[in-house]
């Protein structure tokens, strides 16, 4: 049974008009200025920070960054570094320090189609067997055949993330650029079939609409149809991977910590590392330009700690982003009040 606490969270995330007026409310002057609201927010990011000061709260392991579509807002069709899969030597490496440290949410894709890695299922199985009580991962939803579905069920996979982000055909070829829609629903479909035959609660099932001008006018259908099918229905905002790809946001700043007066909480909270080993920044580091590690050569925990890390976040903390590089045009909002 679910907490207080975890019901709230769940509330607020995938209620559309709650999160939307949150999202209104945290974009006001008048609240992020505010200093009752400054004092508890401070709190918060100190309280996180601590907690998580000697090792990650998550992981998120890009198993690939192949992928097999030219979605309209992904910077994936522009990613100049070099594309593979992570090993599974250096995968059971990672998941080995994880359990030691007790690592236990493990978010497996970053760039990519996860589904493309014909090992996906032993990593999760892998994870799993070695005590990460939280495994997820986003699918396109194409390659999520009978077998796979069937593949996932049997892993132990706790959270499968679908990126639709539309109601019709019409839209979908808009967005998801080279993807069959009637493949993605029968796929999606055939899931929560098999779920419901196996009498089985996983993986919980999260339909994510990105919300932006080429949809925003099925916003309502989407939801009103498909959180009557799955777990959860979730509606998220834009942006625009640090100016790498040019959409419309209507969002003014140059970046999310300026304008908001409040640290991006990924550093302090989240490490990203790459099919290569290699340790990013975040998940806005189309192409590892900002390389803070190599779990090749290094551990979690030296990475987590060293010099380079703590300088980003000294940074973050003190609201000078202006010259950290990508962090200055960055727009994506991330929030402390979820921890």
């Amino acid at each position: 049974m679910a907490t207080i606490d975890n019901r709230l969270l769940n509330f607020i995330l995938y209620n559309y008009p709650t999160k939307k007026f949150i999202n209104w409310l945290l974009s006001k002057n008048i609240i992020i200025h505010n200093q009752f609201y400054k004092y508890f927010l401070n709190k918060k990011i100190d309280s996180v920070s601590k907690q998580y000061k000697y090792n990650p709260y998550s992981l998120r392991i890009e198993n690939t960054n192949i992928c097999n579509g030219q979605c309209f807002m992904c910077p994936y069709p522009i990613m100049k570094r070099s594309k593979g899969t992570m090993s599974k030597d250096l995968y059971k490496k990672i998941i080995n320090q994880a359990e030691k440290l007790k690592i236990n949410y493990i978010n497996l894709h970053n760039f990519g189609e996860p589904l493309m890695d014909k090992d996906f299922s032993w990593r999760v199985k892998y994870a799993k067997s070695k005590n990460i009580s939280r495994v997820s991962t986003n699918t396109n939803g194409t390659l999520l055949t009978p077998k796979t579905a069937q593949n996932i069920i049997n892993s132990g996979l706790d959270e499968l993330y679908i990126s639709l982000d539309a109601f019709t055909k019409k839209t979908y070829q808009k967005i998801r650029i080279g993807l069959n829609y009637y493949l993605v629903i029968k796929n999606i479909n055939y899931l929560i079939n098999l779920k419901k035959k196996l009498k089985t609660n996983k993986p919980k099932i999260i339909l994510d609409f990105l919300e932006f001008n080429l949809n925003k006018h099925e916003t309502k259908k989407f939801i009103k149809y498909w959180q009557k099918s799955v777990d959860q229905v979730c509606i998220s905002q834009i942006h625009d991977w640090t100016n790498k790809k040019k959409l419309n946001l209507g969002f003014f700043a140059n970046n999310y910590v300026e304008f908001s007066q409040s640290p991006c909480r990924l550093p302090f909270t989240e490490m990203l590392i790459n099919w290569d080993g290699t340790v990013s920044i975040c998940c806005q580091d189309i192409d590892g330009e900002v390389i803070l590690g190599d779990t090749n050569k290094e551990s979690i925990t030296e990475i987590w700690q060293n010099e380079k890390y703590q300088k980003i976040r000294q940074k973050h903390l003190s609201l000078k982003t202006n010259n950290l590089k990508l962090c200055q045009n960055c727009k994506l909002r991330t929030f402390w009040w979820t921890f």
